[in-house]
Formats: structure tokens, sequence, C-alpha cells
């Protein structure tokens, strides 16, 4: 009797082990699938580009220099989220070449709205580089936190610097618009004419 009360009470204790042992295995997968569901994203649409970890700083500044020299208008924009679609709202224009129509002003959407897809993250702007003439949308990179992964972390105070330095340097030289005097319409008295006339 008293062996068949041992036995009951081994199994039951093999159970609750069992019992406890699954339970932490279950909360452990539940935390890991939490950690991946929320851990910050650096996929995007195909339309935009994320975090380029493949290039160098070095690499990076210089795609984003032939970015800004084939660019003929540079904006920034703020995305906005509305309707389970994310929209780029041009919030700055950083440069824009005098020579070509430039269709979209502060304020306007440039570019198509993306579909948010669960558990993606889609940078708090972007800078969108427009080639053409018209200037159409070519390219944008996405920018989470003041920074734009597809350029190497690059801050956006960086990129206006450049962006400012490279329309200097583009500039075309203003002319002198100071006629030069000619000696055939220089009505102006000689030096002989304005002399005192001599005692007679």
């Amino acid at each position: 009797m008293k062996t068949s009360r041992h036995k009951l009470s081994d199994q039951l204790f093999l159970i609750k082990t069992m019992l406890c042992a699954n339970t932490i295995l279950l909360a452990a997968i539940i935390l890991h699938l939490n950690s991946e569901r929320f851990a910050p994203a650096t996929s995007e649409s195909v339309t935009y580009r994320g975090a380029s970890a493949s290039l160098s700083n070095k690499d990076a500044l210089k795609e984003l220099q032939e970015e800004i020299a084939n660019a003929n208008a540079i904006v920034l924009a703020d995305r906005v989220s509305q309707d389970r679609k994310v929209r780029d709202v041009i919030t700055e224009i950083l440069m824009k070449n005098p020579d070509v129509p430039f269709y979209y002003g502060i304020g306007e959407q440039i570019g198509s709205a993306t579909t948010i897809k669960p558990d993606t993250r889609y940078g708090d702007g972007s800078v969108i580089f427009c080639q053409g003439s018209p200037a159409r949308l070519k390219r944008a990179a996405a920018i989470y936190d003041g920074r734009i992964p597809a350029f190497g972390q690059l801050p956006v105070t960086k990129l206006r610097e450049m962006v400012a330095e490279h329309a200097s340097l583009t500039a075309p030289e203003q002319e002198s618009e100071e006629p030069a005097q000619s000696s055939k319409n220089d009505h102006s008295p000689s030096p002989e004419s304005r002399r005192a006339p001599l005692p007679g």
C-alpha cells in the first residue's frame, strides 16, 4: 500500500516538474517572439531605401555626392501616416535648379503613398533627390532620429552643409554690370579745358 502511494507521489511530482518546465519553455518562446516583433525594422518599401550596412562611410559619402551632383532638386519631407498609408510631405527645399521646372512646394505630397505593413518602421522623414526636366522623384532615403542610414548614418545637418557647398560651387558667376566708359561718348571736359585762363 505504501509502495503504491510512493509511486503515485513520484508520478505527481514528475508531472508537476514537467508542467513547470513546459511553462518556462513557453514563456521563453513568447518572450523571444515579442522581442522580434517589436525590434526596430530596417526594411522599407521598394521605393525607399533603408540601412546600407554593406557600404563603408567613404563609399556612402561618395554615393551621396553623386546623388547631389545629378539632382535638379533636393527636398526634405516628413513621413505622415494616415488611412493605413505613409506619405512624404515636403517640409524644406534644400536645392532647386532654376533652369529646370519643379512642380512641388512646401506642404505638398511627393511620390506615391505606401501601404503600412505590420511591424515595419518607415522613418521619421526622408531626403528626396529629383532628376530630369521637369524634376521628378528619383530616389528617397529614410531619416531615423535625424540620421540617414542609407548614407552611413549621415546627420541631416551634414547633408544640408554638403548641398549648400555644392550649390555655391555650381552657381554661375555674376558679371559686373558697370558699363565701360567709351572715349567717344565721354563728354567730360579735358584737363586743358579745365585750366584757369591765363592773365592777359
